[in-house]
């Protein structure tokens, strides 16, 4: 167990990596994080890693954020829209949707809490952790007009994830 291993399950979450992890591959978080930081990898959250050559895009900043907050966290918002095929670009910042309870904060993602979120509300769209289609279309009512939500409705009917 070692280097190749991390590799291997970084590989399968879009070349992410929580160091906090690292004794599931036979590392130390310590040797982990000394790497990062000798070979520059990139660190977009305390503790997470990118390998190098990973491109960074939406997927990869979801999956980065999540690897900080812990499976609880699910994308939300315009960012699971967008994951879910019903927004023709993801949002700027990457959305996600976290239980009130966690009060981790990071930067560079757009966190909303929420009392009535459960592990019935998520489902794994690419692998990445993304509020149900049916959670999705109620938490967007506050933020589009009618006619927004009634396309995006429309949109997720013809795509079978809404009855």
């Amino acid at each position: 167990m070692g280097w190749a291993e991390l590799y291997e399950a970084a590989s399968a979450n879009y070349g992410v990596y929580a160091a906090r992890r690292a004794a599931e591959v036979g590392l130390t978080e310590r040797a982990i994080r000394a790497r990062a930081s000798r070979e520059r990898w990139r660190q977009p959250h305390p503790g997470v890693v990118v390998l190098p050559g990973s491109p960074w895009d939406h997927r990869v900043a979801l999956a980065a954020a999540q690897q900080y907050l812990g499976e609880r966290a699910a994308a939300g918002g315009m960012s699971a829209a967008w994951l879910y095929g019903m927004a023709p670009k993801p949002p700027r910042i990457p959305q996600l949707l976290v239980p009130h309870d966690l009060h981790l904060t990071t930067r560079g993602v757009s966190l909303r809490r929420s009392r009535h979120v459960s592990s019935a509300d998520r489902k794994r769209v690419q692998g990445l952790s993304v509020v149900s289609p049916t959670f999705l279309m109620t938490s967007l009512t506050a933020q589009m007009t009618t006619d927004g939500l009634r396309a995006m409705a429309l949109d997720a009917r013809q795509r079978h994830l809404l009855d």
